[in-house]
């Protein structure tokens, strides 16, 4: 029986994993990684994205049984975007380079699940032109800002 929330509670454990990297690595005392929506549903920006990394899903697929196993597999599209004012810019950009490092260095991460099981995370960018970028952002109702796309699938 698949986890009620596996996608939501996929998404915070791997930023709560590049939270905890953020503070060995980069010597920062606060959480700088965040999952939210980029744009309320009323359209004003969501509060708590300023001068984070945002982790977004755009896009969630579910398929039936994957060769012989009992549950779905779940593949996710998540954005991952520097979020930060001008004054901090350059920061944003420091932080979403060491975001791509640790996801791209580590292909796979263990999420624990119900009864002591796990599963995996097996973790890919995705590349996007710059015509697709432009029409991802115009999907999410709000301006462009540096960003990755990778894909989580479950």
């Amino acid at each position: 029986m698949p986890i009620p929330d596996l996608p939501g509670a996929s998404i915070t454990i791997v930023c709560n994993k590049l939270n905890a990297a953020c503070k060995t690595q980069l010597q920062v005392a606060e959480d700088m990684v965040v999952a939210s929506l980029l744009v309320e549903p009323d359209g004003m920006v969501a509060p708590a994205i300023s001068n984070k990394l945002v982790f977004t899903t755009i896009y969630t697929e579910y398929h039936n049984k994957v060769l012989g196993g009992n549950e779905p597999q779940i593949k996710m599209d998540v954005l991952v975007t520097a979020s930060f004012s001008s004054s901090n810019y350059s920061e944003g950009l420091k932080l979403l380079d060491f975001a791509a490092g640790f996801l791209l260095s580590k292909p796979s991460i263990e999420i624990p699940t119900e009864a002591g099981h796990s599963k995996t995370i097996a973790i890919s960018q995705v590349a996007l032109s710059l015509a697709e970028q432009a029409q991802l952002w115009q999907m999410l109702g709000t301006h462009h800002r540096p960003s990755l796309l990778f894909r989580f699938i479950i």
